[in-house]
C-alpha cells in the first residue's frame, strides 16, 4: 500500500544502516566504504505497513533493513509540507445563478397561466381606446376561455389589454376603464363592451403583441375590450 511522502533524515539514520542502504536512500553515487555525506533532509514515499504512531528515522531504518518496506526519494524536504490553503478572506463567494424571467413575445403561450388564468391578453398600456359597442351580452368564464355570448352563435373571444386588466385566482376579472372607474366582472354578468372587433374590419389597428394567445378551443371571432359596463 502506498503511503504519503514521509520526512526522512538519512544522515541521522546512517549509524543504524549499512552504507549500501544509505546509497539507495541518498541516490548520489557514493561508493562503498566512503564516509557519510553531510546531513541532508529528504522527502520520500514509503511503500509498506506504517507504525500506528507514524514513522521515525529509527523505525524506518529498521523496516528497510528487515525488507518490510521500500522507499523512493521524492525530492527536497519541502515537498512533504502541506500546501497552504487559501485564506477565507481571499476566497470569492460563489455567485448565485439567476434564471431570467420570461418576457412576453408576439408569439406568446396559449395555455392558461397562473397570472392570467384563461384570459387572452395583449401587451397594450391602454392609454386610448375605440368606442364601437357590443351588447348587452353574457360574460362566460371557463377554465380555457372568456367569451361574450349573445342570443345565438358561438360567441366571441374577449381579448384583454394588460394595461387595464387583472385576473384574480377566485375567477374574477378586475377591469379599469379609461375614465378610471374599476369594474369587477364575474361569470354570468350581463355587460356592454366598448372596443372593436378585428374580424372583417379593414383599417382597424392590429392586435398588439400577444402575452397569452386565445386557447384553440375558444371562438375564432374576437373582440378587444376597451370599456366594460355591467348591466344591472
Amino acid at each position: 500500500m502506498m503511503r504519503p511522502p514521509t520526512m526522512l533524515n538519512p544522515g541521522r539514520a546512517m549509524s543504524a544502516m549499512v552504507v549500501g542502504a544509505a546509497v539507495l536512500i541518498l541516490g548520489g553515487g557514493i561508493a562503498i566504504g566512503q564516509s557519510a555525506p553531510p546531513e541532508q533532509r529528504l522527502c520520500v514515499a514509503v511503500t509498506g505497513p506504517a507504525p500506528s504512531d507514524g514513522w521515525t528515522a529509527e523505525s524506518l531504518t529498521s523496516a528497510i533493513s528487515a525488507g518490510s518496506v521500500t522507499i523512493g526519494v521524492v525530492g527536497p524536504a519541502s515537498m512533504c509540507s502541506p500546501e497552504p490553503s487559501p485564506s477565507p478572506s481571499l476566497v470569492a463567494p460563489a455567485s448565485p445563478v439567476l434564471s431570467p424571467s420570461p418576457m412576453p413575445t408576439p408569439d406568446g403561450p396559449s395555455a392558461p397561466s397562473r397570472k392570467w388564468g384563461p384570459l387572452a391578453v395583449v401587451h397594450d398600456p391602454a392609454t386610448q381606446g375605440l368606442d364601437a359597442g357590443m351588447g348587452p351580452v353574457r360574460l362566460v368564464i371557463t377554465d380555457k376561455c372568456v367569451t361574450a355570448q349573445g342570443s345565438r352563435g358561438p360567441g366571441r373571444t374577449i381579448v384583454w389589454r394588460d394595461g387595464q386588466t387583472r385576473w384574480k385566482a377566485d375567477g374574477r376579472i378586475v377591469f379599469r376603464n379609461l375614465d378610471g372607474t374599476r369594474v369587477v366582472l364575474r361569470d354570468g354578468d350581463r355587460v356592454m363592451f366598448g372596443g372593436y372587433s378585428p374580424t372583417g374590419n379593414e383599417g382597424m389597428p392590429p392586435m398588439e403583441p400577444w402575452i397569452v394567445r386565445p386557447n384553440a378551443a375558444c371562438p375564432a371571432e374576437q373582440w378587444q375590450a376597451h370599456e366594460v359596463r355591467v348591466v344591472r
